[in-house]
Order: C-alpha cells, then structure tokens, then sequence
C-alpha cells in the first residue's frame, strides 16, 4: 500500500503536536471513553500520552493534572470559638500531598477544586477540636495541638487520596470587640 508523503508528514506532525510528556512532579490522569490512566514517574503507563482533543472520535481525551509536590493551605484570622463560646481567631497552615491520583481524580474536576474541598474540612476540623476546649487550656497547650490536627485531618483526606503531612498552629488573636486573648497575654505576662 502506498502511503503520500504528505499524509505521513501530516500524521507526524499531529502525533508530535498532541504528544505530552508528564513532568517528575505532576500526574496526569486521562479519560477516555471508556477508562481512565494515570500518567506520570512511577505510573504502570508511563509517563508520555497523546492528548488528542475531547470532539476527535474514539481519540479524543480530557485530562486532569495534579501535582505530586508538597501544597499549603493556610487559614487566616479564622474565626473560632472555644468550649464556652468565646470568639477568637486563628491562623492555621497546612501541608498536603497526593498520594493517590486516582483516587483524587474521582472526588474533584481541578486541583482548585481539591484545595477548596479540603479547606473547608480544615475549617470543620479547626472548629471540632478548639470547641473542645476552653481559651486558657488552649493558650498553653497550642504548641502540642498540631499532632492533634494531623491526626483528625487525616481521617478526612484519606478520602480524597491525599496525606496531611504537617498542620501549624500559628497565631490566636482576639476577635473582633473581644479581648479575652490579650487579657490572657497580660496576666501571663504580669505573673512572669
């Protein structure tokens, strides 16, 4: 069978066009019709792929690219209540990885998404547990919290197939008309 040169070029061409190669800190997940393959170091399909364009029939795909790197998520001046209801707010950060991408492509439709989604776990998370105490036991014991959210948070995000690798407790701060949190600082303060 004799191919023309010219329909060889074109094929060439459109195979190097839609040829994507995955960077090391990313994975790609592709759906196709009927199935979908993560792509990327360390996936059982390799790491190249043709991102043929969704309308092509039979060909066409539409991928998810989401990174295998360490991501923060940060609340800031979170506000939250202690055991008694007293108003104050937080500054927590937290730090995510994906560890399976299979299972993150299902639950979400974009990485902004999946930041979204487990920022407001966080929030709930946050909530639940200095709910669970009263401001001054809070004050004193904030350093050791972060073990306590790590552990929380990661019955969560297992859902989503990712790990929580470390969350900060930063800052606690009074909240608006509210002076409780100084009041704690300068009686700490007075008994040094």
């Amino acid at each position: 069978i004799f191919i023309p040169i010219g329909v060889v070029a074109v094929i060439v061409f459109l195979a190097l066009l839609f040829r994507r190669v995955v960077p090391p800190n990313q994975v790609h997940i592709v759906n196709r019709a009927k199935a979908s393959c993560p792509y990327g170091s360390n996936q059982a399909k390799g790491n190249v792929y043709y991102e043929w364009p969704s309308w092509v029939p039979k060909l066409g795909v539409e991928v998810l690219k989401l990174p295998t790197t360490i991501f923060p998520i940060e609340l800031q001046g979170y506000p939250a209540y202690d055991q008694q209801k007293v108003p104050f707010t937080v500054d927590v950060t937290s730090f995510f990885q994906i560890d399976d991408a299979v299972i993150a492509a299902k639950r979400v439709v974009s990485m902004q998404d999946l930041k979204e989604q487990l920022r407001e776990m966080l929030e709930g998370v946050v909530r639940k547990i200095l709910a669970s105490y009263p401001i001054s036991e809070i004050m004193e014991i904030r350093d050791s919290m972060d073990e306590k959210f790590v552990e929380e948070v990661g019955k969560y995000v297992v859902k989503w197939g990712v790990v929580a690798n470390q969350i900060e407790f930063k800052d606690i701060d009074d909240d608006e008309g509210s002076a409780v949190i100084t009041d704690i600082k300068l009686r700490k303060m007075s008994e040094i």
